[in-house]
């Protein structure tokens, strides 16, 4: 069974590989609007984002590890040893971007759940969840 791998690179240095040409994310990803939305819609658009929440490491890089969670009806990621949390926006089913960087995120499932965090800049880096 191909194993899928997602990671989240929030510093250019830690990129290991390069995309294949199935993997690739692309810069002109079209970012989700973000409209006014009802109680249920944001429920419905937290519960969304609550299946990417969690511990995500890197089995390649000591210490790269980077927790994912929700806050009010936004995805956020912190790295480890960092201070502060970067926003992650939507761009495309379970790709997103962090917000004021060239960073592009993308989950990946296997048997139905989030499993892996691939982050992308000028190459791409994985990581694995954690339970």
């Amino acid at each position: 069974m191909k194993k899928s791998i997602l990671m989240l690179l929030l510093v250019p240095m830690f990129a290991i590989g390069q995309t294949g040409p199935n993997n690739e994310l692309t810069a002109s990803a079209k970012v989700y609007s973000h409209s006014k939305s009802t109680s249920s819609e944001s429920s419905s658009k937290v519960k969304a984002l609550l299946k990417y929440t969690g511990h995500y490491k890197s089995e390649l890089i000591a210490g790269f590890e980077i927790d994912v969670f929700v806050e009010g009806n936004k995805l956020f990621g912190i790295k480890k040893g960092d201070a502060e949390r970067v926003e992650i926006s939507p761009a495309g089913p379970s790709k997103f971007l962090v917000e004021g960087t060239q960073i592009q995120i993308q989950f990946m499932e296997e048997n139905g759940e989030v499993q892996y965090m691939m982050v992308a800049k000028d190459e791409m880096t994985w990581l694995k969840k954690e339970d």
